[in-house]
Protein backbone atom coordinates (compact mmCIF):
# COMPACT_ATOMS: atom_id res chain seq x y z
CA UNK A 1 0.00 0.00 0.00
CA UNK A 2 2.63 2.49 0.92
CA UNK A 3 4.78 1.57 -2.82
CA UNK A 4 1.41 2.29 -4.25
CA UNK A 5 0.70 5.95 -2.51
CA UNK A 6 4.36 6.81 -3.35
CA UNK A 7 3.75 6.39 -7.09
CA UNK A 8 1.32 9.48 -6.60
CA UNK A 9 2.66 12.65 -6.97
CA UNK A 10 2.06 16.09 -8.36
CA UNK A 11 4.31 15.59 -11.28
CA UNK A 12 2.98 12.43 -12.33
CA UNK A 13 -1.27 13.69 -11.76
CA UNK A 14 0.08 16.43 -13.83
CA UNK A 15 1.42 14.82 -16.46
CA UNK A 16 -2.26 13.68 -17.72
CA UNK A 17 -3.16 17.44 -18.20
CA UNK A 18 0.08 18.45 -19.65
CA UNK A 19 -0.64 17.62 -23.33
CA UNK A 20 -4.95 17.31 -22.53
CA UNK A 21 -5.22 14.55 -25.13
CA UNK A 22 -6.83 12.25 -22.88
CA UNK A 23 -9.27 14.84 -21.05
CA UNK A 24 -9.69 16.43 -24.41
CA UNK A 25 -11.30 12.45 -25.41
CA UNK A 26 -13.09 12.05 -22.35
CA UNK A 27 -14.66 15.81 -22.73
CA UNK A 28 -15.58 14.88 -26.39
CA UNK A 29 -17.10 11.33 -25.59
CA UNK A 30 -19.13 12.84 -22.37
CA UNK A 31 -20.92 16.03 -24.71
CA UNK A 32 -21.50 13.37 -27.36
CA UNK A 33 -23.50 11.34 -25.05
CA UNK A 34 -25.22 13.60 -23.07
CA UNK A 35 -26.24 15.62 -26.53
CA UNK A 36 -27.52 12.36 -28.01
CA UNK A 37 -29.54 11.81 -24.17
CA UNK A 38 -30.60 15.23 -24.02
CA UNK A 39 -31.37 16.05 -27.66
CA UNK A 40 -33.42 12.40 -27.90
CA UNK A 41 -35.66 13.58 -24.52
CA UNK A 42 -36.37 17.37 -26.04
CA UNK A 43 -36.60 16.38 -29.96
CA UNK A 44 -39.30 13.55 -28.19
CA UNK A 45 -41.20 16.16 -25.93
CA UNK A 46 -41.81 18.61 -28.70
CA UNK A 47 -42.70 16.18 -31.46
CA UNK A 48 -45.16 14.09 -28.94
CA UNK A 49 -46.40 17.43 -27.18
CA UNK A 50 -45.41 15.82 -23.89
CA UNK A 51 -45.07 19.20 -21.91
CA UNK A 52 -48.47 18.91 -20.14
CA UNK A 53 -47.24 17.19 -16.09
CA UNK A 54 -45.23 18.91 -13.84
CA UNK A 55 -43.17 16.08 -14.44
CA UNK A 56 -42.43 16.34 -17.87
CA UNK A 57 -42.20 19.97 -18.05
CA UNK A 58 -39.33 19.61 -15.10
CA UNK A 59 -37.57 17.11 -17.50
CA UNK A 60 -38.15 18.87 -20.54
CA UNK A 61 -35.97 22.09 -18.69
CA UNK A 62 -33.80 19.76 -17.19
CA UNK A 63 -32.96 18.42 -20.62
CA UNK A 64 -32.51 21.87 -22.24
CA UNK A 65 -30.19 22.69 -19.26
CA UNK A 66 -27.70 19.67 -19.50
CA UNK A 67 -27.78 20.15 -23.15
CA UNK A 68 -26.38 23.63 -22.58
CA UNK A 69 -24.09 22.50 -20.40
CA UNK A 70 -22.64 19.55 -22.90
CA UNK A 71 -21.95 22.47 -25.64
CA UNK A 72 -19.92 24.51 -22.97
CA UNK A 73 -17.55 21.29 -22.62
CA UNK A 74 -17.75 20.72 -26.59
CA UNK A 75 -16.05 24.68 -26.32
CA UNK A 76 -13.65 23.69 -23.38
CA UNK A 77 -12.63 20.56 -25.39
CA UNK A 78 -11.94 22.90 -28.66
CA UNK A 79 -10.14 25.49 -26.50
CA UNK A 80 -8.13 22.46 -24.31
CA UNK A 81 -6.81 21.52 -27.76
CA UNK A 82 -5.58 25.01 -28.72
CA UNK A 83 -4.26 25.41 -25.01
CA UNK A 84 -6.60 27.89 -24.48
CA UNK A 85 -4.01 31.11 -24.39
CA UNK A 86 -6.63 33.47 -23.89
CA UNK A 87 -7.02 33.39 -20.30
CA UNK A 88 -10.33 35.55 -20.30
CA UNK A 89 -12.19 33.07 -22.78
CA UNK A 90 -11.07 29.93 -20.74
CA UNK A 91 -12.34 31.72 -17.11
CA UNK A 92 -15.60 33.11 -18.33
CA UNK A 93 -16.50 29.36 -20.36
CA UNK A 94 -15.77 27.96 -16.50
CA UNK A 95 -17.75 30.52 -14.75
CA UNK A 96 -20.35 29.23 -17.39
CA UNK A 97 -19.97 25.57 -17.03
CA UNK A 98 -20.26 26.30 -13.36
CA UNK A 99 -23.37 28.14 -13.25
CA UNK A 100 -24.71 25.25 -15.84
CA UNK A 101 -24.00 22.62 -13.92
CA UNK A 102 -25.34 24.03 -10.87
CA UNK A 103 -28.80 24.77 -12.67
CA UNK A 104 -28.55 21.27 -13.77
CA UNK A 105 -28.17 20.21 -10.26
CA UNK A 106 -31.59 22.20 -9.09
CA UNK A 107 -33.43 21.16 -12.21
CA UNK A 108 -32.83 17.46 -10.50
CA UNK A 109 -33.94 18.55 -7.68
CA UNK A 110 -37.20 19.79 -9.46
CA UNK A 111 -37.78 16.89 -11.48
CA UNK A 112 -37.23 14.79 -8.17
CA UNK A 113 -40.00 17.08 -5.97
CA UNK A 114 -41.93 16.87 -9.20
CA UNK A 115 -41.76 13.16 -9.32
CA UNK A 116 -42.48 12.59 -5.38
CA UNK A 117 -45.26 14.93 -5.47
CA UNK A 118 -47.15 13.00 -8.55
CA UNK A 119 -46.58 9.45 -7.29
CA UNK A 120 -47.58 10.69 -4.06
CA UNK A 121 -50.87 12.28 -5.62
CA UNK A 122 -51.17 9.12 -7.65
CA UNK A 123 -51.08 7.31 -4.28
CA UNK A 124 -53.69 9.18 -2.83
CA UNK A 125 -56.03 8.67 -5.24
CA UNK A 126 -55.25 5.12 -5.39
CA UNK A 127 -55.85 4.46 -1.84
CA UNK A 128 -59.55 6.72 -2.21
CA UNK A 129 -60.68 4.49 -5.41
CA UNK A 130 -59.43 1.18 -3.37
CA UNK A 131 -61.28 2.48 -0.39
CA UNK A 132 -64.49 3.37 -2.51
CA UNK A 133 -65.04 -0.33 -3.33
CA UNK A 134 -65.19 -1.36 -0.34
Amino acid sequence: MQGFLSNVSPSNSSSLFEHGSNVLWIQLFMAVLSIVGSGSIIVFAIFQNLRRTAEERALFILSVADLMLCFTWLIGAVLLKQTCDNRDACYNLHAVEQMLYMSSFFYTLNYTWALCKGLKEEYRTGMTDHSKTW
